[in-house]
């Protein structure tokens, strides 16, 4: 879903009222302009690059905006190879056992993690003692949207109303990201690019949910960046609406000085699982560390990898690529 530049001009407005230092300059609107008619064949990308430097406070050329990389970028990315990354058949495909899934319903049929058939009365049976509750991540789920967590009490209808979906397991959150957000699971994302067989990561953001979230939603998220090389977090992060926030409403906990647990290792084991998967020229990996068995991934984005929080922190983070000439060929 490509957001609007209706929905530019209200984010832009919501963080410069809650911080009028980040307004930006009539000199720095006219550059941004001319640089979004001039350098990326439109003014409709203009808004969000507003909204970039007005948080970065200085406009940085090479940042690409998101309406710009979803009509652009994403698909020259994905071609010609669509949806491979769907949830149903990532595991597969990156050929890893750090996805936490317990099952599949593909086209209203239940199977386990092997891709077998499976009675879903016996499957719930054997799943609920195990675990208080699963998560039922629809294919087309983003944003947290048509993502539910699901009991034994509600296995059945949720099924029955189900076409395609990911079934997976609760991890046991690190101490760390459990104490910053407590109700639903402190999410990772980290951009990797890959790009004439070099792959590399160009930016990383912690996701935490408020207290009364079962999981991460970008409509009540904070999302705060991450340093690189040091997996440190950012002093200062954001709501949906991009007002600053230093700490966490709920917990009161301050992001300054709080580092990412096992911060390289997660980089790493993204970026070795790209390498798996070349032909996609970057995605975004939601994953969390946990207590028993380390990094672990939720899952990898391919088709809606968010690149505007990215930018306005660690950008242009496609510097180099040529992908902000994209639309020349289109």
């Amino acid at each position: 879903m490509v957001r609007s530049n209706k929905d530019a001009v209200e984010t832009y407005r919501t963080m410069t009222d809650a911080d009028p230092a980040r307004a930006i300059t009539p000199t720095m609107r006219r550059d941004i302009r001319d640089y979004a008619k001039d350098e990326l064949g439109s003014i409709k990308h203009a808004p969000w690059l507003e909204v970039i430097a007005g948080w970065r406070g200085e406009f940085v050329r090479g940042c690409l905006p998101e309406t710009y990389a979803l009509e652009y970028v994403v698909p020259y990315s994905l071609q010609p190879h669509g949806k491979i990354l769907d949830k149903t058949i990532a595991a597969k495909v990156l050929a890893t056992d750090r996805l936490p899934d317990i099952g599949y319903i593909i086209k209203g049929t239940l199977f386990d993690r092997d891709f077998n058939p499976v009675d879903p009365d016996a499957f719930a049976k054997s799943t609920f003692a195990n675990h208080p509750y699963i998560y039922l991540k629809k294919s087309l789920s983003y944003q947290g949207l048509a993502v539910s967590r699901v009991t034994s009490e509600t296995f059945a209808s949720e099924f029955a109303n189900c076409t395609n979906a990911s079934l997976q397991y609760p991890l046991d959150m690190h101490e760390d990201l459990e104490a910053l957000s407590p109700s639903a699971a402190a999410t990772l994302r980290v951009i990797t690019i890959s790009h004439k067989g070099n792959i590399r990561a160009v930016a990383a953001h912690l996701r935490v949910g408020k207290l009364n979230d079962t999981h991460i939603l970008s409509a009540s998220n904070i999302v705060i960046a991450v340093d690189l090389n040091t997996g440190k977090l950012f002093e200062i992060g954001k709501d949906s609406g991009w007002r600053p926030k230093t700490s966490h409403p709920d917990t009161g906990v301050i992001f300054a000085g709080l580092v990412y647990p096992q911060f390289h290792d997660s980089l790493e084991m993204v970026k070795q699982h790209h390498a798996r998967l070349p032909h996609i020229g970057f995605i975004g990996w939601d994953m969390a560390v946990t207590k028993s068995d380390g990094p672990m991934l939720f899952e990898a984005n391919a088709g809606y990898p968010s690149t505007m929080w990215p930018e306005a922190n660690h950008g242009p983070i496609f510097a180099g690529l040529g992908w902000d000439k994209l639309h020349l060929k289109s």
